[in-house]
C-alpha cells in the first residue's frame, strides 16, 4: 500500500490484478507492467499505476516510441486516471513523436518544468559510469511521469532524489537520478 497523510492507495486483486504486458518489437525482453489502485482520501479514485524500462541505446528509437504509443493506448483502455512511470529511454526528439490521439500530462512539465530537475541521467554530476566512459557527459530525460488525471488527480510537486552517494561504496544508488512526485486527489 502507497500512504500518505492525506491518502491511502491499496491495489485492488481479483478480476483487476496486475498485468504484465510483452512489448512485441523488443529485442531487450521489455514489459510494461499495470495494477490498479484505489487510493482513498476526501474522495476514492482508482488509478491505473503503470512502469516499464524502455529498450536501450540510441539505435533503439523507432522501438521506443512504438513502446511509448503502447503505453499512451493502455493509458486510455478504461480507466479515467492512468499514471505511467519509469525508464523510457526516450530522447526528447522522440517524445515529441508520440500520438497525438492519446494525449497526457508530462508532471515534469505540468511542475514547471525546472531546469534543475530537468536531467534524470545527468553524467556531468553522476559518476557511477565513470569508470567504463569517462568521456561521457551526456544529460537526458530519460525518466518520466505520465498521467492521464481527468483533473481528479494534479501534480504538485516533482524534484530529484537519490543525488548523495552511499557512504558504503561511494556511489549513487543507480545511473540515473530517481523522481518523487506528490499529487493532490480531487
Amino acid at each position: 500500500a502507497v500512504v500518505s497523510t492525506q491518502s491511502t492507495g491499496e491495489l485492488m486483486g481479483g478480476d483487476q490484478a496486475e498485468e504484465l504486458n510483452r512489448f512485441p518489437g523488443s529485442e531487450m525482453g521489455r514489459h510494461l507492467l499495470s495494477v490498479p489502485c484505489r487510493v482513498r482520501g476526501g474522495s476514492d479514485v482508482t488509478v491505473l499505476l503503470m512502469t516499464s524500462h524502455f529498450e536501450s541505446l540510441a539505435p533503439n528509437g523507432k522501438e521506443r516510441v512504438s513502446q511509448l504509443d503502447q503505453v499512451l493506448q493502455r493509458m486510455y483502455s478504461g480507466s479515467s486516471c492512468a499514471l505511467f512511470g519509469g525508464d523510457t529511454n526516450l530522447r526528447d526528439k522522440e517524445y515529441a513523436q508520440r500520438s497525438p490521439n492519446y494525449p497526457v500530462q508530462d508532471v515534469w512539465e505540468v511542475c514547471g518544468e525546472a531546469p534543475a530537475t530537468r536531467y534524470t541521467w545527468d553524467m556531468s554530476q553522476n559518476t557511477n559510469l565513470r569508470e567504463s566512459a569517462p568521456s561521457n557527459k551526456a544529460r537526458l530525460r530519460f525518466d518520466r511521469l505520465l498521467l492521464r488525471g481527468e483533473d481528479k488527480i494534479v501534480p504538485v510537486s516533482f524534484e530529484l532524489i537519490g543525488k548523495e552517494k552511499l557512504l558504503s561504496c561511494d556511489m549513487f544508488p543507480s545511473d540515473h537520478w530517481g523522481v518523487l512526485a506528490t499529487f493532490q486527489i480531487n
